[in-house]
């Protein structure tokens, strides 16, 4: 199963997903390596970001699949927060085309009870969420610590707080 999931990944198109990040500074984990982490959890059950995280330290198939990266999850998190649209939309179809395309399916209809989609999609909504509860919890300390110390950052941290708050 991993060269199947690593081969539907690298049918993908990722610029999407790389036009979000800045040219400059540190370098970032692939946003290919990070879903397929993310898939590959998924699909072993995993329905939390440090199971993800612990995942990708442990599980030799999942290390082939990413190429050996080791994210906290909070950058786990991270990924999916500022890329919660693409999952959501563009890239799950383009993912669903390509499974359709790799089995050989000539028909544009595929009929099933569900089951296998609304699990998988069971755990992403719950690793969305603690993805945006980490958030939230990052933007108020921000607040607590510039409140504590009396500086101009304050109004930021404030700002990241009520935005994570509308997640």
């Amino acid at each position: 199963m991993p060269f199947a999931v690593a081969d539907i990944l690298d049918a993908q198109d990722w610029q999407s997903f790389e036009a979000q990040y800045a040219s400059t500074g540190r370098a970032l984990y692939a946003p290919r390596s990070m879903m397929g982490l993310i898939l590959h959890g998924v699909m072993q059950g995993i329905s939390s970001l440090r199971g993800i995280e612990h995942l990708a330290r442990v599980d030799v198939a999942c290390m082939w699949v990413t190429g050996g990266i080791t994210p906290d999850h909070a950058n786990i998190g991270r990924f999916i927060a500022r890329h919660e649209h693409q999952l959501t939309h563009g890239f799950f179809e383009a993912v669903t085309r390509t499974v359709l395309h790799r089995m050989g399916s000539k028909s544009d209809r595929l009929a099933g009870d569900g089951t296998v989609i609304e699990a998988a999609c069971s755990h992403y909504r719950h690793l969305k969420a603690e993805a945006v509860n980490a958030w939230v919890q990052q933007a108020e300390q921000e607040v607590e610590k510039a409140v504590t110390h009396n500086n101009a950052p304050a109004e930021q941290a404030a700002h990241k707080l009520e935005q994570a708050h509308h997640c």
